[in-house]
């Protein structure tokens, strides 16, 4: 039976860095929900044209495409426009997810799936698909930093703090993840620790055993 893994994390906490190990160095099939975000409001494309008539043109260039940074000043400091832009996107989101997991699994037969969504736990739409969870964590001063300089200028730190904080706090999450990698620690310990989660749930022990007896998986890790 396939393994669908659910991995989520926080802005800045190092998922990205986990879901690109986990493709290029195990090999494993990654669904990415904020690769997929993008495609979903390109030029052309359904969710775009809500998003300007809940929003308004202005978050729009010149050539037609989303401007992320004005649409963004919107709603990460607004939970209401924030939820009516998530109604807009997810569905579609959501769908494209749901087609290739189904490419991924019938078509390619892979017995490990990696879905890479950083709202698993808020909006709980691919939950019921999951064999299991994984969380990336780190401390809150640690994405503030890494998301600071990530933005390199352009973001406030007042910007930074809300997109943070638009977000589940990464301790909850991780109180509800089967497994926990900590990217807490250095760049040279995330490795080792992504490879032990792969060991953990696609090792000689069958996927429920670890479920019951591994978790939470607390593995040291790095930066992103």
């Amino acid at each position: 039976m396939p393994c669908i893994v659910g991995l989520t994390g926080g802005i800045a906490s190092g998922k990205s860095t986990v879901s690109r190990r986990l493709a290029e160095h195990h090999a494993i099939p990654i669904i990415d929900a904020d690769a997929i975000a993008r495609e979903v409001v390109a030029p052309g494309r359904p969710a775009l044209w809500l998003i300007a008539r809940a929003f308004g043109r202005d978050v729009l260039t010149a050539d037609g495409a989303l401007d992320r940074p004005r649409l963004g000043a919107m709603v990460f400091g607004d939970a209401a426009a924030r939820a009516r832009l998530n109604r807009i996107t997810h569905p579609f989101i959501i769908a494209t997810m749901a087609w290739r997991l189904g490419v991924a699994l019938l078509v390619r037969r892979a017995p490990l799936v990696v879905l890479d969504t950083p709202l698993l736990f808020e909006t709980r739409n691919l939950l019921p698909l999951c064999t299991a969870t994984v969380v990336v964590t780190c401390s809150r001063e640690q994405q503030m930093e890494r998301l600071m300089t990530r933005a390199d200028g352009t973001l406030t730190e007042v910007q930074a703090e809300q997109r943070i904080a638009s977000q589940m706090p990464l301790e909850q999450k991780a109180q509800m993840a089967d497994f926990v990698i900590d990217n807490g620690g250095t760049a040279d310990d995330l490795p080792e620790a992504i490879d032990r989660f792969v060991m953990a749930i696609s090792g000689s022990v069958p996927t429920w055993f670890g479920l019951l007896f591994l978790r939470p998986l607390r593995a040291m890790g790095g930066r992103s």
